[in-house]
């Protein structure tokens, strides 16, 4: 009979340092999943930010005339762009 509570009492401990791992386990699992929504909101906002500065460069070449073709063929796709915002906007005014 004390051989049976004794393995009782060690299948006990270990099932407690399981949970107590699993708890800390689960604490790592939660911040790493802070730490990813995070670096999703960053590389977002990284994204915009390289967007607006390619942008700035394209205009920066338009105004000092130094297009090349590729060039020339972005900026007007990206005023066409515009254009084609600008009507979807005039549209719904005037609904």
């Amino acid at each position: 009979m004390q051989a049976i509570e004794e393995h009782i009492k060690r299948i006990n401990t270990k099932l407690q340092l399981l949970l107590k791992e699993r708890r800390t386990l689960q604490k790592e699992v939660d911040r790493q999943g802070k730490i990813i929504a995070e670096l999703g909101v960053t590389k977002l906002k990284d994204g915009k930010e390289i967007e607006n500065l390619a942008q700035q460069v394209l205009l920066l070449k338009a105004s000092s005339s130094q297009l090349n073709e590729a060039d020339r063929n972005a900026l007007d796709k990206h005023i066409g762009n515009y254009i084609k915002e600008l009507d979807k906007c005039i549209s719904l005014l005037a609904k």
